[in-house]
């Protein structure tokens, strides 16, 4: 699962970690999961299933995104169906 802003970027060579591992993750037939912002990047283009926060104001794209990633993770996190069946 990939949390990211931009989501990676070969082109513009930005957050290469990301671009990285998410090639070895499509080479190795793994699922791949995003939730990111602005274009989507190389998440985007490459994710099985990925969420786009919206920009709503150019001058907060940053804490937007991350406000909502976290929102959305906490969800998927506490969704009943994940907790451990005594």
């Amino acid at each position: 699962m990939v949390l990211s802003v931009g989501g990676g970027n070969k082109e513009k060579n930005t957050s290469t970690n990301i671009v990285s591992a998410l090639d070895y993750a499509k080479k190795v037939g793994a699922t791949i999961l995003g939730i990111v912002s602005r274009d989507g990047g190389h998440t985007k283009k490459v994710a099985d299933v990925c969420i786009m926060v919206p920009v709503i104001s150019d001058t907060a794209i940053t804490p937007y995104a991350e406000g909502f990633q976290a929102v959305i993770w906490h969800g998927i996190v506490n969704y009943p169906g994940f907790k451990e069946k005594k």
